[in-house]
Formats: C-alpha cells, structure tokens, sequence
C-alpha cells in the first residue's frame, strides 16, 4: 500500500504537557497534516473525539496524564464508543520505556509506539503504519 495522503487526515494530539503536544502539532503541520485538533487529558479527549467533524483518522496519545491517563482512555475508546470511533488508530507516544507498559499498550490492542522525543519523520512513518492497519 502507498503512503496515506496527510494532507487529508485529521489527527487529535493527546498530552498533558503542554510543550510536548504544541510540539507535536508544530510538526504535524510541517508535514501538512490536514487537520490537527488536541487535548491535555484522555477524558478531553474522548469529548473531542465523539464531536469531531471530520472524524478523527489517528490519535497520537501520550500514557502519564492526570484524570483519564492513556491506558484508561484506549480502554474507554473500546469499550464506550462504537465503531468506526473505536476503531480509530491510537499511536502511542511515550517517554515510558519499560517491558510492562509496552506489554499492557499491546494487552489493549495498541501495536503503534513512538518514544518521546519524537521527529517528524517518525511521525510520517507512524501514521503511515497506522493508516496501513486500519485498512486491512
């Protein structure tokens, strides 16, 4: 499968540091990302997500927040939301880099990570991959 068209998607940034999540907006729109909507808490999130118009095609999520932390939110996104908002492509991205985290990120069904920091070429090749999975 080609490389997904960016200028076209519509990709939520889930941080609770700020400087990480305009970070990751700022390059999301060096690689022309159509459009860009973020949130500082997974719960934020989940609102966002559901009112999002386009929908949302990525999620680019972070794992230590406060109030509905990662692991929370990809449990809500499965279990309170229906298809196709469940089934919207999480990334993970995460300074956590221990053997437990990445074992629980997968036990959620979570295959995509990308450890902090992160570069826009990464990124490219992340959203690419997700993109690649969905449509399968």
């Amino acid at each position: 499968m080609a490389n997904v068209d960016i200028t076209k998607l519509h990709i939520l940034v889930v941080d609770d540091e700020v400087f990480i999540r305009n970070l990751l907006v700022r390059y999301l729109e060096e690689i022309e990302t159509g459009k860009i909507s973020s949130a500082s808490d997974g719960s934020t999130a989940l609102a966002a997500l559901q009112r999002a118009e386009p929908k949302v095609d990525v999620i680019l999520l972070d794992l230590e927040m406060p109030r509905v932390d990662g692991y929370e939110f990809i449990k809500r996104l499965q279990s309170d939301l229906s298809p196709p908002l469940s089934n919207t492509p999480v990334i993970v991205v995460s300074g956590v880099s221990n053997k437990s985290s990445f074992d629980r990120i997968r036990e959620l069904g979570v295959g995509l990570f990308l450890m902090k920091p992160v570069t826009p070429e990464h990124l490219v090749t992340r959203i690419n991959a997700a993109m690649r999975q969905r449509a399968k």
